[in-house]
């Protein structure tokens, strides 16, 4: 998906980062013009802040598209609120959601300390149903054969949230 997204958006664009285990992929797979492209949003140090970012990044540069890379958790923390404010502002932002259905960090730690491993993990609502309850389109991809309507739409220019559904294993170990 990240290489995919990669090929279809624009290069002036704003890449945003909330924290989360898929940051060493989306590092490895997004590209920016410079380091005035790129924003860290765990450099306040907690998860969740990414949506605020990228609708600031949005807002502050409309010609240059904002994309989100986040979490599923992150997301729920902040991400819808701030998804009607870039709605009533009508800026262009990619938002895609990297859902495994967990805080997996924490679920290693529970795993490492044999405590009950079903605690950090859960059913999230459709963040695609969620994003067009806001106006804006919402795309859930489960295979690689779903990509595509969400690609096209991203190439359209049109703001998106792409529901990414993952395994729990899917993503690879972060190092500790």
């Amino acid at each position: 998906m990240l290489s995919a997204l990669e090929r279809v958006l624009p290069a002036d664009r704003t890449v945003v980062f909330d924290g989360g285990r898929f940051l060493g992929e989306a590092f490895k797979y997004l590209e920016v013009a410079g380091s005035a492209h790129q924003v860290l949003s765990t450099s306040f140090g907690a998860v969740g802040l990414g949506m605020g970012a990228a609708t600031s990044a949005a807002v502050a540069a409309p010609d240059a598209p904002a994309t989100l890379v986040t979490g599923d958790g992150g997301y729920l923390m902040s991400g819808l609120a701030e998804l009607h404010l870039a709605r009533r502002h009508d800026r262009p932002l990619v938002v895609l959601v990297c859902n495994d259905g967990s805080y997996r960090s924490e679920y290693n730690q529970y795993v490492a300390k044999q405590v009950r491993p079903g605690l950090p993990l859960f059913e999230w609502p459709s963040f695609a149903d969620a994003a067009r309850a806001f106006g804006v389109p919402g795309f859930r991809v489960v295979y690689p054969a779903d990509l595509g309507p969400a690609l096209e739409a991203v190439e359209a220019g049109c703001s998106v949230v792409i529901d990414l559904v993952l395994g729990i294993t899917d993503i690879p170990e972060v190092p500790q």
